[in-house]
């Protein structure tokens, strides 16, 4: 396979995981809620539902742009960083409510494992397809 199809094959991929994100969502919203329901009142800086806000607007805006343009508007060096940083499981709140109350979260669980993933596939993108460019 040539490097055009690889990265055709690559933006293709995450397509197919961001409709799949998608569609997990919407089967997932009674748990979000009752996640809401019971972070609403904590004293935490960033409970976990606000994480899964943060974290899936950034990634998702990241593959959004891979996936429709074949590259990021910001530089590639700055996204690779950024990706770095957004693994869900790098974060306090959620790497504790992941050990602790996950099972509860079956769906939101997954969600998050299928976020990161695609975080991984958008990063490897980036660093194959816009770094290597440079």
């Amino acid at each position: 396979m040539n490097m055009a199809d690889m990265e055709l094959f690559e933006r293709q991929r995450m397509t197919d995981l961001k409709n799949r994100l998608f569609s997990h969502e919407r089967g997932m919203q009674s748990e979000r809620h009752r996640l809401w329901l019971s972070e609403k009142d904590a004293n935490e800086e960033y409970p976990v539902w606000e994480q899964l806000e943060r974290l899936s607007a950034v990634i998702l805006g990241y593959v959004s742009q891979i996936t429709s343009t074949g590259y990021t508007v910001q530089p590639a060096r700055e996204v690779v960083e950024h990706l770095h940083s957004l693994s869900s499981f790098e974060v306090e709140s959620v790497v504790k409510w992941y050990y602790t109350a996950a099972s509860d979260y079956p769906k939101i669980q997954q969600y998050f494992e299928l976020l990161d993933y695609l975080r991984l596939l958008a990063l490897s993108y980036v660093e194959r397809h816009q770094l290597e460019k440079l």
